[in-house]
């Protein structure tokens, strides 16, 4: 569903991603993990085209969207989840989710119904802040606000980031849940390690802009990770 082919990102002068490769097929969730100033948000950043490419390929379902701004990555079926979930504090709930609907706004009432199926705890706060919600509860939003965009391939940057630990077994839980519900392709950075076991088929460690580990769901080597991660 979705294939990186050679990609090379710089800010300026400074490259940032060094000729990443890989591939998400559909219904697979591929984690991408690393510590701090590695590279992570700039490849997310990338595949939804706020960072553009200095050279290399994004494909979607075989097409490529190298060189399409943003919101047409988004009409194609890419939708992101930044870090820091970025949702609108003064807007409420329901007009967040909203938000994301631009292009499938004639299945308002459906997409609305299935959001607040999934999050049930969103229909009981549809008419709350956004800013007054708490951090879990802001990222199942941020979570909602993409999926009502009707997306084939769903980024998340960082989702357990100012998560309360409690939280982030039931938000692993939830991702699965999608994935499978929606037989949606899935691509997350991360640096919490339990929680990235729990949902990904694949995994990749970054370093420095490149990959230097790769492993796939039920040979996960977890402390061989960590040795990457606490460098």
């Amino acid at each position: 569903m979705l294939s990186v082919k050679n990609l090379y990102v710089a800010y300026g002068q400074s490259e940032i991603i060094h000729g990443i490769s890989f591939e998400a097929k559909q219904g697979e969730i591929v984690a991408i993990m690393g510590r701090n100033g590695m590279g992570k948000t700039t490849l997310m950043k990338s595949l939804i085209g706020i960072n553009r490419a200095r050279s290399g390929h994004i494909e979607l379902n075989n097409e490529d969207i190298t060189e399409l701004p943003t919101y047409m990555r988004v009409k194609n079926g890419v939708a992101y989840v930044p870090q820091g979930r970025q949702i609108f504090s003064s807007l409420t709930v329901e007009e967040n989710i909203l938000t994301g609907m631009e292009y499938t706004l004639d299945k308002k009432e459906e997409l609305l119904t299935n959001a607040y199926n999934m999050f049930p705890v969103l229909f009981d706060m549809s008419t709350r802040k956004g800013g007054n919600l708490s951090g879990g509860q802001q990222q199942q939003l941020a979570i909602a606000r993409a999926l009502v965009a009707e997306p084939k391939v769903l980024i998340l940057d960082e989702p357990t980031e100012g998560i309360q630990p409690s939280i982030i077994k039931d938000m692993a839980r939830m991702l699965n849940q999608i994935k499978v519900m929606h037989n949606l392709t899935i691509v997350v950075s991360e640096q919490v390690l339990n929680f990235t076991v729990n949902i990904a088929d694949r995994l990749y460690v970054m370093e420095s802009g490149n990959f230097i580990h790769e492993d796939v769901r039920g040979s996960i080597d977890e402390k061989k990770i960590t040795s990457y991660l606490s460098v």
